[in-house]
């Protein structure tokens, strides 16, 4: 049943409902009008009310025209090639002979793959594109950089390469093309083999513990950083601490496992950037131990972390800066006589100064490599660094500071401008611009669009997710008007860095 409230438009020419609803030229003849008799259609009238029409159930007057059907069935052709086999021998007998016998509708041909395949591919795609592109600002091999050799890998780091190869390409293919990956599903499949994989090593009394479990959990957090814009990556970090303490502590899973000690050091960098981005209440406990702080002051003998290339003074002076951080936190909601506000005041001052003092020319008069890389890296570093321990402690301990903080935002924007440019570069940058991004809340629309982009490139050309999350959490938080780094970073963020 349809019906109108507005009758047909009244002039020299009336059109009846029907002619009206079709669009045709009616004459306005008494009482059927040429169109509907020509139609064989009962001519509703020229009232003020469109008159009612009952239809049977299942019955239409009109359908909307179809488009024709298109023939989907394949089309074969079949190309004769004159060759000297015979008809056993040649491998295109067998499909031609299918295509004239069989009933088949597609015949495809698809060479097997297996998993040992691209593993192989995998490990491939690393050596060659991703390796020679690591930064470490020394000419002897770094501990952290080694080529993966099939035969020296376990099952579970196999399956988390493989993974993590499959994912990044996903990235890149979501950011350059805006499409996904048609092989998503081979990433999902790897990385349901590795948790597999690497729960029979928990499961397992003898592996548990081991220093290949403990490398393959550190693995396996790396990747969900890497490729995922929503990682979980607690259980992972409180299974490493839970392991570390089964294993007698730090110190004790030092001493007893030196092999690795370069990949503990590595570990270490990476909660100790996450404890940057998280608030002080929730910090990863690690930091607080002695031993843990002696070790990390002796492991630049291990050189330049590839992802982190900070001057390691600076690196100690970023742990000062979280502890403290902490500290003053926890100081705020304990009330007791034997705590007195000016001793964070004092040492947050002696700490700010500490960074002030650091000389990025006097570092780098020790460096005989890569200086064009290390003049950039050193000023980028120190920056943000002055200006991370500026915004975390709290500009009211120490007054005013603006100048100085101005100052060092100008360096940091056009040093990091710079760096940008160096393909070795481009691994080792997302924690400056995260940094940068935070001043650019308070700084010109230029620096959040330089900030953006920096973001944006780092996606595209290196496979990570990591930097959408970070632009979206600048992005949020340039939105809400607030200037505090503890409202940009209100809960705990870890980024692949």
């Amino acid at each position: 049943m349809n019906s109108s409230s507005a009758a047909p438009a009244r002039g020299p020419n009336i059109t009846c409902w029907e002619c009206r609803r079709r669009r045709w030229v009616c004459d306005s003849a008494e009482p059927s009008c040429a169109a509907c008799k020509k139609a064989g259609i009962k001519c509703p009238g020229y009232g003020e009310a469109k008159p009612v029409t009952f239809l049977p159930p299942g019955q239409v007057l009109s359908r909307p025209r179809r488009r024709p059907k298109r023939n989907n069935n394949p089309v074969y052709r079949i190309v004769s090639r004159e060759q000297n086999t015979t008809k056993s021998q040649d491998p295109t007998s067998h499909d031609i002979e299918a295509l004239q016998t069989s009933s088949m509708k597609t015949l495809v041909r698809k060479p097997l793959r297996g998993e040992i395949d691209d593993i192989a591919e995998s490990l491939y795609i690393r050596n060659i594109t991703i390796v020679p592109y690591l930064f470490t600002g020394e000419t002897q091999p770094s501990p952290f950089i080694q080529e993966f050799v099939l035969s020296n890998l376990s099952e579970a780091s196999r399956f988390i390469n493989v993974a993590l190869v499959l994912g990044a390409l996903d990235v890149k293919s979501r950011a350059n093309y805006r499409v996904k990956s048609t092989e998503l599903w081979r990433f999902h499949y790897y990385k349901d083999l590795a948790i597999k994989a690497l729960n029979r090593n928990l499961s397992d009394v003898q592996t548990r513990t081991s220093d290949v479990t403990f490398q393959n959990i550190f693995c396996f957090l790396v990747l969900e950083l890497y490729v995922t814009t929503t990682p979980v990556w607690e259980p992972h970090v409180n299974a490493i601490v839970t392991l570390i303490k089964m294993r007698g502590g730090l110190g004790h899973f030092i001493r007893s496992s030196p092999d690795i000690a370069a990949d503990i050091y590595e570990l270490l960098v990476q909660f100790l950037v996450s404890n940057t981005s998280t608030p002080p209440c929730r910090q990863i406990p690690l930091f607080s131990d002695p031993e843990t702080i002696e070790f990390m002051d002796q492991s630049k003998r291990f050189g330049t972390v590839p992802y982190f290339p900070c001057p390691h003074p600076l690196i100690m002076l970023i742990l000062e800066v979280t502890n403290l951080r902490q500290r003053i936190y926890e100081d705020k909601r304990i009330i007791a006589e034997d705590i007195s506000p000016s001793t964070n005041i004092n040492a947050a001052r002696e700490l700010i100064l500490r960074i002030k003092n650091f000389s990025p020319s006097n570092w780098l008069s020790d460096r005989t490599h890569y200086l064009a890389e290390w003049g950039v890296l050193t000023f980028v570093y120190h920056s943000a660094v002055c200006l991370f321990a500026l915004a975390a402690l709290g500009p009211n301990l120490f007054g005013p500071e603006n100048e100085f903080r101005a100052m060092q935002s100008r360096i940091l924007f056009s040093m990091l401008d710079k760096a940008l440019k160096f393909p070795t570069l481009k691994f080792c940058l997302l924690w400056p611009t995260l940094v940068a991004g935070f001043e650019a809340a308070g700084g010109t629309q230029e620096q959040r669009v330089f900030v953006d982009k920096a973001l944006n490139g780092m996606t595209t050309e290196l496979g990570s997710a990591s930097p959408l999350v970070a632009k979206d959490i600048l992005q949020n938080f340039w939105r809400s008007g607030k200037r505090r780094w503890d409202d940009c970073f209100d809960r705990p963020y870890m980024f692949a860095v």
